[in-house]
């Protein structure tokens, strides 16, 4: 990462005095924690933050912001998932068997059906609500009477600010900057920075429009954000979703709109956005919990009521707005449905995670140059370090003074951690510095553990 670099904008812009300081407990979490010891160019992984001007809310072409498919399909690609990109789905029946997953193969021009005794929705709000929707208007799936109610925007207003008083290149850094406050900003509106990358332009547009869509390197994209009250309505009519939303009916968007005017009053660079309509990059409800199928569409554990076996796992089921990135809120939520969807197949399986603890048996011949002293010292100074290291459960010392030769013994919860320590420079140059000797690992499953008080 790269020093001069902030990911949060009350600091970059510390020397306007602009903004109040946030502390960095404050932030949302902008970047991944890595393992240590962890070493960049071995591991092949791009800058997080981008020295080009190449990154943007929207992607990083040089790696900084990294997106859901390859964070998390790719992984298990060779699990045993299958995607199946270029498809649609259009709506999900049920019957005595289970499901049928309707879908519309985009490239090939064909329509068929998956089946499944369960089946998870996580298509996002939108795409969930009308999946649903569509299949309740066609009576494929049992009536939903809460379907559509607690509509909600979370309260996004989203602008664009110009600062003023110098030329600044938005899209260096980080995609998403950080939260800002201003004076007098109401404590439940969050305000986020991201930076605005300069698209890629055809030829043939004319020098004119093109030095104006340029220009938008030294914009950023504020967005707003506040609990609304998510009392709008989601309908279905011909084929199509309709929206019965309105700002007026939010009292919290005056409150919005307050902050994003400050902005431009302690700022002097002016603050763009619609007071009348309503832009969201965070949709929420339609589907959401409730006591009862009159209230809402899910029940405490995620399934649709008089759908059993039907699951929603995205932010269609929050019940009220977060009024802040709700991306967190949404993965807790999925992974606690999950979890009693493991629970309803097998209540054993929630309680018996995997066994994937390795020990690991490390051998060496100090160079005869070493003394005692030497070895000892090096096991104190190691100490520390070891203490930190990610997946290391436990780790003895071991050391026959009449052969000249040590063994150490580390506990791991996974071989993958602990190849990742002994691969890493870090360890191979700390190891040959201390004992001038490379080291012979031998991996052994741990299979059962005893410990005593």
């Amino acid at each position: 990462m790269h020093d001069d670099m902030p990911n949060h904008t009350s600091f970059a812009w510390r020397d306007k005095k602009w903004f109040v300081d946030t502390p960095e407990n404050k932030q949302f979490p902008a970047a991944i924690n890595l393992p240590e010891p962890f070493n960049r160019q071995e591991s092949g992984l791009k800058h997080a933050i981008s020295l080009t001007g190449e990154d943007g809310m929207f992607g990083a072409s040089s790696g900084g912001k990294a997106n859901a498919d390859a964070l998390y399909l790719l992984p298990y690609l060779n699990k045993g998932i299958t995607v199946k990109d270029m498809h649609e789905v259009r709506n999900i029946s049920h019957d005595d068997n289970g499901y049928q997953v309707n879908v519309r193969d985009i490239q090939n021009k064909r329509d068929y059906s998956i089946a499944a005794p369960k089946v998870v929705l996580a298509a996002g709000t939108m795409n969930t609500v009308k999946i649903l929707c569509d299949s309740q208007d066609n009576k494929t799936l049992n009536l939903m009477p809460g379907l559509g109610k607690g509509f909600g925007t979370n309260g996004d207003c989203m602008a664009t600010w110009k600062p003023s008083g110098g030329q600044y290149n938005s899209s260096l850094g980080t995609p998403v900057h950080g939260k800002l406050v201003v004076d007098g900003q109401a404590d439940e509106v969050t305000i986020l920075s991201a930076g605005i990358e300069t698209p890629p332009m055809p030829a043939w547009l004319p020098n004119m429009l093109k030095n104006k869509v340029q220009d938008t390197g030294g914009n950023f994209q504020l967005v707003a954000m506040a609990p609304d009250d998510a009392n709008g309505v989601v309908k279905f009519e011909n084929g199509r979703l309709k929206l019965d939303y309105s700002i007026k009916e939010n009292p919290v968007f005056e409150k919005v709109f307050s902050a994003l005017d400050k902005i431009t009053t302690q700022t002097g660079g002016k603050v763009k956005f619609d007071r009348k309509t309503a832009m969201t990059a965070h949709p929420l409800g339609g589907a959401r919990i409730a006591d009862s199928d009159r209230e809402g569409v899910v029940d405490g554990k995620g399934e649709v009521y008089n759908n059993p076996g039907l699951f929603i796992t995205d932010g269609s089921v929050l019940p009220r707005a977060t009024g802040a990135p709700p991306t967190l809120s949404i993965a807790a939520w999925s992974s606690y449905v999950a979890s009693k969807i493991i629970e309803k197949i097998d209540p054993q399986l929630i309680n018996k995670p995997e066994n994937k603890m390795i020990t690991a048996i490390v051998t060496y011949k100090p160079d005869p140059s070493k003394t005692m002293e030497d070895v000892n010292n090096a096991f104190k100074n190691s100490i520390p370090l070891f203490s930190s290291v990610r997946g290391l459960k436990k780790k003895i010392y071991c050391f026959d003074e009449e052969a000249f030769q040590g063994t150490s013994v580390y506990l791991w919860e996974s071989k993958e951690a602990a190849e990742a320590c002994y691969g890493s420079t870090t360890f191979q140059e700390a190891f040959k510095k201390s004992f001038g000797a490379v080291p012979e690992i031998t991996f052994i499953p741990a299979l059962q553990i005893v410990e005593n008080d």
